[in-house]
């Protein structure tokens, strides 16, 4: 690189020898001038390699101490089990380097004039069941003038609390309910009083036990909330095998759910309607072996107390009837025929593990920790699951299915009450539609499919995932509404009756669409009717674009997922 120095100075002494050979007498100016530039060009050689070669040794002590703070940093992670506990838990703790230092797990710099401290996120320390990550940023500085900054800042802060020991959730459950809530029947024990904390939190969904066995260890548990309202059985059939309601629970619902091959237990559903049923059903009792069911008659009477009243179908089957939960709580007798909530029921596996968690609404076992239980930023929201919350224009939402490419949301409260139309049933040419996608405005929504099926008296068959009536899809909506059979279109919070989609009747007695009318969600999750010139509130559905990504929340009703294209 400095090949042309060399040269100089060879000329230089070239020259010099060449002159003392020519005179004897002592140095001469112009050979100490010569000497001068020697020293000179060697210099420049010489002090920027010298420079270097003191600067990457100090860095190269610099990267050593970092390396000795990480490490003192594992050691001293062992001291911290009240943060960070075993190989079977997970948990976070934030220490500074002076805690390091003061106690004895790491010294300070051995030079007293550089400055040597952590970044603003000081050291975190996570444990992922055992495996022991240390984050934090190095900052060396002489004088105030930075010399050395390696590693990165971890901004996100430690949990709040500490994640407890996995165990499976049926241990959990009998170790937490008091005896005074359970009502033991052979080797299956049921849950039941006013408020047992009973809570789980799984799939985006929130549900409370009814039971589990202490032979098997599996739980059983149902959504607390009605997840969506549909006939029993279009045909005027009590009989459950085969029925609108197993199809969807079985089907859509069961499709809708994470992992259900990790998380649920094949089980045997006693669609018997008999309240004295044993536990272990007679030859004659009818029995159906699926992943979701319902609660039926037996089951009910053991948890009275928190299940709560409203309209809910149990799996009992009657005699040209179907058993339902009515709105005092009682059991009673409805035709197939009509509509009403469903509260699935699914048995968790006995190898279910709690994470964290205590069985309160507000703080539920949580039984799903995999590095997908929370979508991180950057993932796309259709890559997301039914459940989870999301806001789009300060409003939130909630997932009610993905197909991998669009994710569909149904809002959680009314956007007011409208008139559905003057003169027409169908949504696409409706005033509803036009004022909706007046006020309704994203670039985050995409067109999407809007099935608008008559459903009236048993006369067609529902199984949400599929329009029965292809030439009623109208794939140019924007802003839509709930279709009956869509996920979370039953017990929205404060509102008594809202549109659906969904023609009752297309024409009235005259042979006009003028007093058509249209199906309608009732605050205790049957359906009604009402004329397209009446009042309902209305609740939208839309689907958000392929694009769409997650910038930050937990996709909880307290964290939506915030997102962007």
């Amino acid at each position: 690189m400095y090949t042309w120095v060399g040269d100089i100075v060879k000329g230089i002494l070239k020259k010099i020898k060449k002159y003392r050979e020519e005179n004897s007498k002592g140095f001469t100016l112009i050979e100490m001038i010569g000497v001068i530039v020697i020293m000179g060009l060697i210099m420049i050689v010489v002090f920027p390699t010298l420079s270097k070669m003191i600067h990457n040794n100090n860095n190269q002590e610099y990267t050593n101490y970092y390396s000795i703070i990480e490490e003192g940093a594992h050691v001293y992670a062992g001291t911290l089990t009240d943060k960070l506990g075993s190989s079977k838990y997970s948990g976070c703790a934030e220490i500074t380097l002076d805690e390091l230092i003061n106690n004895g797990y790491v010294q300070a710099f051995d030079d007293k004039k550089v400055t040597c401290k952590t970044g603003s996120g000081n050291i975190k320390i996570r444990n992922d069941k055992g495996n022991i990550t240390v984050n934090f940023q190095l900052n060396c500085s002489t004088g105030g003038k930075n010399e050395f900054i390696t590693g990165t800042n971890d901004n996100n802060a430690c949990n709040a609390y500490v994640m407890e020991e996995e165990i499976n959730l049926k241990t959990k459950i009998d170790t937490a309910i008091p005896t005074s809530n359970k009502q033991v029947v052979g080797t299956d024990v049921y849950i039941n009083g006013s408020n047992p904390n009973n809570y789980v939190w799984y799939s985006g969904k929130l549900w409370r036990v009814v039971s589990y066995s202490n032979s098997t260890e599996v739980v059983k548990a149902v959504t607390v909330d009605s997840i969506t309202s549909i006939y029993f059985n279009h045909n005027n059939s009590s009989s459950y095998l085969g029925s609108d309601v197993e199809t969807w629970l079985n089907n859509d619902f069961l499709t809708s759910l994470k992992e259900p091959q990790l998380f649920l237990a094949s089980s045997s559903w006693n669609a018997t309607n008999n309240t004295n049923t044993a536990l272990n059903p007679s030859s004659n009792d009818k029995i159906v072996k699926e992943k979701v069911g319902l609660i039926n008659t037996y089951e009910y009477g053991r948890i009275s107390g928190w299940y709560g009243s409203g309209k809910y179908w149990l799996i009992s089957e009657g005699t040209g009837a179907n058993s339902l939960i009515s709105n005092s709580g009682s059991v009673t007798s409805v035709s197939s025929t009509s509509m009403n909530g469903v509260r699935p029921v699914v048995t968790f596996a006995s190898d279910t593990l709690v994470h964290s968690g205590s069985g309160t609404s507000s703080n539920p076992y949580i039984i799903d920790n995999s590095a997908t239980a929370t979508g991180k930023s950057g993932d796309a929201i259709s890559s997301r699951y039914s459940g989870e919350y999301v806001n789009v224009n300060g409003s939130k939402y909630r997932i009610v299915s993905t197909d991998g490419e669009n994710a569909k949301v149904i809002g959680i409260s009314s956007q007011g009450k409208y008139r559905f139309s003057d003169n027409h049933y169908d949504y696409a040419s409706s005033e509803l539609r036009t004022k909706m996608e007046d006020k309704i405005k994203s670039n985050l929504i995409t067109n999407g499919d809007f099935c608008a099926d008559t459903i009236n008296n048993g006369s067609i068959a529902y199984q949400s995932s599929k329009c029965l009536t292809p030439d009623r899809v109208n794939n140019s909506i924007n802003i839509g509404i709930p279709k009956i059979g869509d996920l979370f279109t039953s017990n929205i919070s404060g509102i008594n009756t809202y549109w659906t989609i969904n023609p009752n009747t297309e024409i009235d007695g005259s042979g006009t669409s003028y007093n058509a009318t249209m199906n309608i969600i009732n605050s205790d999750g049957s359906v009604g009717t009402s004329i397209i010139t009446g009042s309902n509130d209305v609740v939208v559905v839309f689907y958000l674009d392929s694009s769409v990504k997650i910038t930050g929340g937990k996709g909880t009703i307290s964290s939506p997922y915030t997102l962007s294209k």
